[in-house]
């Protein structure tokens, strides 16, 4: 069966914490024989390859960098929206 996962993180290099609880589950569908596609947001860092296991990602910048303050970073969506309300702004580009 192919797979699309629609991800508001996905590890980003070697040993990120952000989306490891989606990289796991991502690891037994491909153990399960199944064709994966990620799609997550960009970071704005340089892409460093990180696990494919033999799922595509796919980063999409969904507004340019300097406005982007959203899905990556400690805490994540959450805190970002408490500590700056308008980044709710951000919400519709990223969907």
């Amino acid at each position: 069966m192919r797979v699309l996962v629609l991800s508001t993180c996905y590890p980003r290099f070697a040993g990120d914490f952000a989306g490891a609880h989606v990289e796991r589950g991502v690891r037994r569908l491909l153990e399960a024989g199944h064709a994966i596609t990620i799609v997550a947001p960009a970071d704005d860092r340089p892409e460093v390859p990180s696990f494919s296991g033999g799922a595509a990602v796919e980063r999409v910048a969904f507004l340019p960098r300097r406005w982007r303050s959203l899905p990556y970073g400690y805490g994540g969506i959450p805190v970002h929206l408490r500590e700056r309300p308008l980044r709710v702004l951000q919400v519709p580009f990223l969907l």
